[in-house]
């Protein structure tokens, strides 16, 4: 998504471009998205081990779902951009945020099953992660080239006050004592409103005006 907004956007705009009318609704929807998205990942990359060991899984065990956690991640990259390309950007981020509060809701749970509770992580990896990059997909796809760049610079930014944020909240509850289950309502809170955020993107979008061509001067009568 950035190496395509380095290519297309050679006329470089200011942020204020994406306060403009055309853009608004776009930008606070992929900036609130953002946020929610990166949130989720390093709040979860960050505390699913204690969290999992708060619910009284054995600590080899909660560690080890970090890992299956990321492995989810890596195919749902692959997935996402597969069922994205063939189904639409938005409506694809939309049921991936919608399937990340099941799953998020799940873990909520106790399961006394390790298969199932690899299925779930792993699932949860799958549609979180790759939540974040198709809404940066969506960027790439709305903006027009001249502001593509300035799109994803702003989403990036605001996201990155999500990671920052994500961790914090989910260590004061874990301090609280109230990590599991608390901690995956929390995340399966923000996982609604991510889905939200996209719902009230614009669809279409992606190409520039037509620059007017002159017309060419008409033959003289011969």
């Amino acid at each position: 998504a950035f190496e395509r907004a380095r290519q297309d956007g050679a006329r470089r705009v200011p942020f204020t471009e994406l306060l403009k009318p055309a853009y608004l609704r776009a930008g606070i929807g992929v900036w609130v998205a953002s946020f929610m998205g990166l949130l989720l990942v390093y709040g979860l990359n960050t505390w699913l081990p204690k969290l999992m060991n708060d619910a009284g899984y054995p600590v080899p065990t909660a560690v080890t779902q970090l890992l299956v956690l990321n492995i989810g991640g890596v195919v749902g990259l692959v997935l996402g951009g597969f069922v994205a390309d063939r189904r639409g950007i938005k409506g694809t981020t939309m049921a991936w945020f919608a399937v990340s509060v099941l799953m998020l809701g799940c873990l909520s749970i106790k399961m006394e099953s390790d298969l199932l509770l690899n299925v779930v992580v792993f699932f949860t990896g799958v549609f979180v992660f790759s939540a974040m990059v198709l809404v940066y997909a969506y960027v790439t796809h709305f903006y027009p080239a001249s502001v593509r760049s300035t799109a994803l610079g702003s989403a990036s930014g605001i996201g990155r006050i999500g990671s920052i944020v994500g961790p914090s909240i989910t260590g004061a509850l874990v301090a609280s004592g109230v990590g599991h289950p608390w901690g995956f309502y929390f995340f399966a809170a923000v996982a609604v409103l991510g889905f939200l955020a996209v719902a009230t993107l614009p669809r279409g979008g992606g190409s520039e005006p037509a620059e007017a061509v002159p017309a060419a001067p008409a033959a003289p009568a011969g």
